[in-house]
């Protein structure tokens, strides 16, 4: 079954009967192949055993491959159930380690292994360690395109992936970074999250959730808008839209009273122009432009509910619900007019 050339036989003995502290030594000073395991039909191998039994197997394998079904493959195989494989480089004192350890399963039909490089004691199918920081894993091509894809079901569904795609409808797309679910994982959404909370959802559909999705009432999950937020939003630069609409259906309504001396209100309140302190805020978004506007401390003395203080102690007003305000000072407005009118027509009378 096994063959070794009688040059390298004769020198395993006399390494052998020269080395007594080594059980083999090979030594073949003129360089070339050292020893060879042969057969001629079957997979030749070598067993490692101890007291412990038989450890581990070294040898060829019949390949998993179709397509080249000649080329064989060499399997490092452990023969016990908790045996690891381990690769190591260095001098023993500092060593790197490549580890594959089996799965805490001991059922062989789903047993799998977990490879850890740096790791002694990997707990995940790959676990990579960085020992002096910076980068852990890399990857690399030499075409335009790279990136990894996640599967499941054996592999038979590839369900997300995340890198660089080529694209021939958009050149550009060459350069971006891509992440995203496959056609075959139609009904999957895009979930981020911190503190392994869920903090924005893009739906299979494209609707964006920003916000714990579980906090979205069913009306709005069930039929969402483009982009759908649950809680405030501030931004350091314009907000331009076609419209602007608010929720005020009567039944989230309640403690509904009327707005009583409005037009005093609105007589109380000045309307200024003015130009932001660009200088001293570099970092709110504010332009060169000349505003006009209202000083929202002014309106917080006539009608404090216009006014939102954030946590850093600036003050916002509400323009939008200004307008009922507006609305009540026309109409106080207006039966005065009325009344004047009355005056006037009985006097010419």
């Amino acid at each position: 079954m096994k063959q070794l050339s009688m040059h390298t036989l004769y020198i395993l003995l006399v390494s052998m009967s020269l080395s007594a502290q080594n059980h083999l030594h090979v030594v073949n000073s003129s360089g070339g192949e050292l020893a060879k395991l042969e057969s001629n039909t079957g997979f030749p191998h070598m067993v490692f055993s101890n007291d412990h039994g038989d450890i581990a197997r070294i040898g060829l394998s019949q390949t998993q491959n179709t397509a080249a079904p000649n080329d064989d493959d060499l399997l490092i195989k452990g023969l016990t159930p908790f045996s690891k494989i381990r690769m190591e480089v260095g001098d023993g004192t500092g060593s790197g380690v490549i580890t594959m350890n089996p799965t805490s399963n001991t059922n062989s039909a789903i047993i799998g292994a977990l490879v850890g490089i740096n790791s002694n004691s990997p707990s995940a199918p790959l676990t990579v360690s960085s020992v002096q920081g910076g980068v852990t894993t890399e990857f690399r091509t030499n075409e335009s395109e790279t990136f990894v894809i996640w599967t499941s079901d054996a592999g038979n569904i590839q369900r997300g992936y995340a890198g660089f795609f080529d694209d021939p409808n958009n050149v550009l797309l060459k350069t971006n970074f891509r992440i995203g679910t496959t056609s075959q994982n139609s009904n999957g959404a895009l979930d981020f999250r911190t503190n392994d909370l869920n903090r924005m959802t893009i739906k299979n559909t494209g609707q964006v959730f920003i916000g714990d999705f579980s906090d979205f009432p069913a009306t709005v999950v069930g039929a969402p808008e483009s982009l759908n937020i649950c809680g405030n939003v501030r931004t350091s630069g314009s907000f331009i839209a076609n419209a602007f609409s608010c929720s005020s259906d009567l039944r989230f309504k309640k403690d509904i009273t009327s707005i009583d001396n409005a037009l005093q209100d609105v007589m109380n309140l000045n309307g200024v122009s003015y130009k932001w302190k660009t200088e001293k805020f570099t970092k709110r978004g504010f332009t060169e432009d000349k505003q006009i506007g209202l000083i929202a401390q002014e309106v917080e003395d006539v009608i404090p509910e216009l006014v939102h203080t954030a946590t850093d102690g600036y003050k916002s007003i509400d323009y939008q619900s200004l307008s009922a305000v507006l609305i009540e000072a026309i109409k106080e407005q207006q039966k005065t007019i009325e009344a004047l009118e009355k005056r006037l027509t009985a006097l010419e009378k």
